[in-house]
Formats: structure tokens, C-alpha cells, sequence
């Protein structure tokens, strides 16, 4: 009888009300992909996989380890999010059509990178979904480690390809909703010493202006929406700078090969790169250079990149409320400050001391979820009429 009934809730989904949806779209980077949430991620020389991006090599955690597996204890309360076992895993979806080698993560050997060290059930955009009661399949991953504004118009053409894995959404159609969180890849490329140079920052905000806004014009020109409308939704980037000013989370104790440090060691630059073979392999500031390469206590450096990343969100800001006054027809177009605002603590980042954990996905999951609501946009989408006869499948 137990699993009788287990089989029957599975499905056959709860709804949310009126304002339950079909399908979502996430587009973003390793924020949004459940990057090293997993209970199997330990810096350590053991968990280093030899994948390399611009002569760096990157961390996962070890083949031999399951630790991208959900579990449902982990989750703090899966009824909140409509978590019910089995944990089925969103839609992942990769390279769209034309996309230039130079602008694309998605090769073979960064797909199973990401494989090993992404959660994808514990990202915020998962979660999000399922409360907003979008059935597991149709929530669409498109985001990719590594991505900048660049990667916009790629990301929606890979939401709008239709792969024999995308029914929810008919060919050639965006989902109902789209959310975007993009958290400024650009500033882990920004060359050390150089963020209080005026003219250098000038001209690398002009850049990235120019960025933004063309690859969201040419994300809006290419796309059909959904024929009941696609909602875009822009979120502010969260503030991933708290992990180099706050005591309280520079003073984390995390595993690091061997030995128990904190973050503050991690951020100081002067902890040993792992090493494996007698080699040093990896430093931990290679996740993000630009900004995890400045230590914490270099005061004036983090003011200054900080700036930057203020002005670069504001651009987000500005150029999304510019387009959401004329949007294209059948879209809608708005922007969400709140997660910019969110206030993480210890237990809602990984060892890394720099990507959100399970916790800080909920965290973000619940700000986009509430903000939504108070800005009246799910008031906007309409739910899907069910086929009679017809049960819903995760």
C-alpha cells in the first residue's frame, strides 16, 4: 500500500494554484547549476579532475564518489519545495546552433566536468520550479559554468531548440518563464592591479554594457515566446563579495587536503596548491581570479572590485527596465532587485568557500519566489489546461 501510494503521488503532482506553470528556463552560470553542492566535493588533491580552461585546471569532486546525488534529508524543508522522492533531475540542456567555440563551455570533457561536480536538483532554479509546481522534466537548465553576458543569446537559443527531452514546450517556442542570473563572470577575468585604474574600468564597463544589452537584444530578436506568453525575468546578482569582507564567513572551517583551514586561509593566497604527483595542480583563487586572487585583507582592492561589480549590476538593471518598456509581442520583461540584497551565512556556501550550497539555494530560491509574487508577474501566466485522462509523469 506504502508504494502504491508513493506511485500515485508521483504521478499525480500536487498543484500550486492558479498560478502554477508548465515549463521554466533557467539561464545563468555555476550559480545556478547546483555547482559542488554535492556532499562528495572536498578540496583536496584526490578530487581534482584533469580538465583545463585557459591553462587552469578545475575541481570536481572524485569519480569514485557519488556526490552529485540528492538526497532528500539534505533538503532543510522538502515540502516547501515540493520535494518528493524520487528526486528526478531537470532538463540540461547545452550548445545551441552556431555558437561560437570561443563563447561555449559545452564541449565533451566540460560536460563531464559537469556531471560530476553539479547537484542540478539542488540549485536555486530547481527548486523554484517545483515549488511554482513546473514538473521536474520541464524545468530547463540552460545555464553553464563560466558564463558572461556573452553567453545570453546562446543560452536562450538552447532554451528554444527542440530536443526530443523538451515536451512541455512546443517546437520553436520559449518556456512561460524565463529567469536570468547572470553574477558578473567577467570580474574573475579582471587583470590584478588594475581595479582602481579609472580608464581601464571605463572602458572594461563600456565592454561589458555593450555586452549585455547586445546579447539581450539579440536573445529578444531571435526567440518566439510561448504562445500564452513568455514572462523574462532578470534577476540582480547575488553578492558572492560577502565571502572576502564578512568575519563571520572568512572564519568558516572547511577541509583543505589533509587538514581542517578556514576561509580566511583559503582567501589569504597563501595556502599551498593542491598538488598530486609532487606537482602543484591547483589554487583554490583559479575558480575566480579577478576577484578570489585579491586577499582578504587587501582592503582597497576588494572596495574596488566591489564598485565594479555594484556598476556592472546596474547595467543589468538599467538596460532590462530599458527593454521591458518596449518588450517584444507575447513577452513580458522585468527585473528583481531582492536577490542582491540577500544575506548569506556560513552553512549557505560550499568549501569552497565561494559557491552557494543547498541552503544558500534555498535562500535564493525563496527571494525570487516572494518577489515574484509581490511584483505581480505569476499573477500574469496562466496555468496549462491538463489532458483529460492523462496522468502527469515527472
Amino acid at each position: 500500500m506504502r508504494h502504491l501510494v508513493g506511485l500515485l503521488a508521483l504521478l499525480c503532482p500536487v498543484g500550486l494554484g492558479a498560478a502554477d506553470l508548465e515549463s521554466i528556463g533557467i539561464v545563468g552560470d555555476s550559480v545556478s547549476t547546483g555547482a559542488l553542492t554535492g556532499k562528495g566535493f572536498t578540496a583536496t588533491s584526490g578530487a581534482l579532475v584533469g580538465h583545463t580552461v585557459r591553462g587552469h585546471l578545475e575541481m570536481a569532486a572524485p569519480f569514485a564518489t557519488p556526490g552529485n546525488t540528492p538526497v532528500y534529508d539534505a533538503y532543510a524543508d522538502p515540502a516547501a519545495f515540493n520535494i518528493r522522492r524520487p528526486i528526478w533531475p531537470p532538463t540540461r540542456l547545452w550548445m545551441s546552433h552556431g555558437e561560437p567555440p570561443d563563447v561555449s563551455r559545452s564541449t565533451g570533457s566540460d560536460r563531464l566536468r559537469t556531471m560530476i561536480i553539479d547537484t542540478e536538483q539542488y540549485s536555486w532554479g530547481y527548486l523554484l520550479g517545483r515549488k511554482l509546481g513546473v514538473l521536474p522534466r520541464h524545468i530547463y537548465l540552460a545555464a553553464r559554468h563560466g558564463s558572461g553576458a556573452r553567453n545570453l543569446q546562446y543560452q536562450f537559443a538552447a532554451l528554444q531548440m527542440r530536443a526530443p527531452a523538451m515536451p512541455a514546450v512546443l517546437p520553436g517556442h520559449q518556456p512561460e518563464l524565463v529567469l536570468v542570473m547572470m553574477n558578473l563572470y567577467e570580474t574573475c577575468d579582471f587583470p590584478a592591479g588594475l581595479e582602481q585604474d579609472p580608464h581601464y574600468r571605463r572602458a572594461f564597463l563600456d565592454t561589458y554594457a555593450q555586452e549585455f544589452l547586445g546579447g539581450f537584444v539579440t536573445a529578444l530578436e531571435q526567440i518566439a515566446p510561448h504562445p500564452k506568453g513568455t514572462a523574462i525575468v532578470v534577476l540582480s546578482p547575488v553578492n558572492l563579495l560577502q565571502t572576502s569582507r564578512r568575519d563571520d564567513l572568512l572564519d568558516r572551517r572547511v577541509r583543505y587536503e589533509d587538514a581542517e583551514v578556514t576561509c580566511r586561509d583559503i582567501r589569504s593566497g597563501e595556502l599551498r596548491p593542491l598538488r598530486w604527483m609532487g606537482r602543484d595542480l591547483f589554487d583554490m583563487s583559479n575558480i575566480c581570479r579577478g576577484v578570489l586572487g585579491i586577499p582578504w585583507h587587501a582592503g582597497e582592492r576588494l572596495d574596488a572590485i566591489e564598485s565594479l561589480a555594484r556598476e556592472m549590476a546596474d547595467i543589468q538593471r538599467r538596460v532590462t527596465l530599458e527593454l521591458a518598456a518596449h518588450p517584444p509581442e507575447g513577452t513580458r520583461i522585468a527585473f528583481i532587485e531582492e536577490t542582491a540584497s540577500i544575506r548569506f551565512e556560513a552553512e549557505d556556501f560550499v568549501d569552497d568557500c565561494w559557491h552557494p550550497s543547498l541552503r544558500g539555494a534555498e535562500k535564493i530560491a525563496r527571494t525570487t519566489h516572494k518577489a515574484l509574487e509581490e511584483k505581480g508577474i505569476m499573477s500574469t501566466l496562466t496555468p496549462p489546461a491538463a489532458p483529460p485522462g492523462r496522468a502527469s509523469r515527472p
